[in-house]
């Protein structure tokens, strides 16, 4: 048997061992393709949830496969989603043991600042636990069969694991999306110390404004949406007697039944 080969699944193969992985077989093999997969989402900004289900679906009966830096790097990726609850559904494959570890707790604390909308202490914790930084994905490497051989290699234990550093491409960005949906459907106005408060820094002020077509006055910013654009009316209905007349004869000749 020989190392298998680092050459990159297509993504059609990919979707393949990350189906059969969250519904079929379980091998511990197909972690070579779909990790290196997730550390390819996180470097170009691409988005695949079932591909970090099938991982961590992986790693639950496979504990000995388990690679905490993998898993933060999900988790990580996973906000980058909100407000949809992809967190929690990958959240619900990690063992209780797990969760507990330190740095997924940071996350979790993360996690549960935007749910709850507490963006300025989400920005300082984020800074402080330095989350983005030392990232990356393990990628084991297994052994490749011979087809001449009698003998099948062992294909739960890899024969090394490369571990790849990586960034969560566009984290803040994405946030700030989120940040910027909650501002539309809550304020009709904010004080601009507020939106300062609710961002990283107050260079993302002007930009945010401007992504928006929100408008900025004295100190005062007005969130236009297409909802605070529509103008009430009032509908007049002219009903002819003639056709009143028939209603009253039609409820006079069907009475309504009491129970």
């Amino acid at each position: 048997t020989t190392p298998s080969n680092n050459r990159m699944a297509s993504p059609e193969d990919i979707k393949t061992a990350a189906h059969t992985a969250l519904f079929e077989d379980l091998s511990p093999a197909s972690l070579h393709d779909l990790t290196t997969y997730v550390a390819q989402t996180c470097e170009d900004g691409s988005y695949d949830l079932e591909v970090y289900l099938a991982v961590l679906k992986i790693y639950q009966i496979h504990a000995s496969m388990f690679d905490i830096k993998t898993v933060v790097t999900i988790l990580m990726k996973c906000l980058t989603a909100v407000p949809s609850n992809d967190f929690n559904l990958c959240l619900s494959l990690l063992a209780f043991r797990f969760q507990k570890h330190p740095e997924i707790q940071a996350v979790l604390k993360l996690s549960a600042l935007l749910e709850s909308c507490d963006f300025a202490n989400f920005w300082t914790l984020l800074k402080e636990t330095n989350a983005l930084a030392d990232l990356g994905v393990s990628i084991p490497v297994f052994v490749q069969p011979d087809a001449d051989s009698t003998e099948q290699p062992d294909m739960t234990k890899p024969v090394e694991t490369i571990f790849k550093p990586c960034t969560v491409a566009d984290f803040e960005y994405s946030i700030l999306l989120f940040v910027a949906h909650v501002i539309n459907i809550t304020y009709q106005s904010v004080e601009l110390d507020v939106l300062k408060g609710m961002l990283p820094s107050d260079a993302n002020v002007t930009q945010l404004i401007e992504d928006n077509t929100w408008e900025l006055k004295d100190n005062m910013v007005f969130i236009s949406t297409k909802e605070g654009l529509i103008e009430s009316k009032d509908l007049v209905h002219d009903i002819q007697l003639d056709e009143l007349r028939d209603v009253m004869v039609a409820c006079q000749a069907e009475p309504w039944s009491r129970k």
